[in-house]
């Protein structure tokens, strides 16, 4: 796959680099322009890898952009994904040392840009049905209620200022 790499500067003080070599169907799967999108297979294929990746892409593309990833049980959305994202995302990120922040209780992560990956099991899914999100993510979809899925897709409906966010063009990350 070809390599993903984004260089970044914080408060003017600290810079790092991104490093992300998808494999062959996540690089198909990034690059789609798909409303929807399911990406899956067996252990090791790199799914959870794929969504911290995809939400970091759409965050650092789109500046304020809100998403929300999510599982069926919050739980085990922060045993899986959420650690892929501690080991794979500069935590500097969300330190608010350089503007961004960590809320440990409400369960997000917000960039210095504004950019923010909201963490939520879907358990009490209609406390999402006033959001305004530019990009849901699910990890195990197969869990989630299809009305949760029909009602939650409404949310897309973040902007960025200069317009309107939708799709295709936010899935050009």
């Amino acid at each position: 796959g070809r390599l993903f790499c984004v260089r970044c500067t914080l408060r003017s003080v600290v810079t790092f680099q991104h490093h992300y070599s998808p494999l062959e169907g996540q690089a198909r799967a990034h690059g789609s322009k798909a409303r929807h999108l399911l990406y899956g297979g067996g252990v090791g294929a790199g799914k959870s890898r794929f969504l911290v990746e995809h939400a970091f892409a759409a965050m650092m593309k789109w500046p304020g952009i809100p998403i929300l990833l999510a599982r069926q049980d919050l739980l085990d959305l922060q045993r899986t994904t959420e650690e892929t994202w501690k080991k794979s995302i500069d935590s500097r990120l969300w330190d608010k040392k350089y503007g961004g922040w960590h809320n440990t209780g409400d369960h997000y992560y917000r960039f210095p840009n504004g950019a923010t990956l909201y963490l939520s099991g879907m358990k009490d899914w209609e406390s999402w049905l006033s959001a305004e999100l530019g990009l849901i993510l699910f990890e195990e979809v197969s869990e989630i209620s299809q009305e949760a899925y029909r009602m939650l897709e409404t949310r897309l409906r973040w902007t960025t200022g200069k317009g309107s966010c939708e799709r295709p063009e936010c899935r050009e990350l």
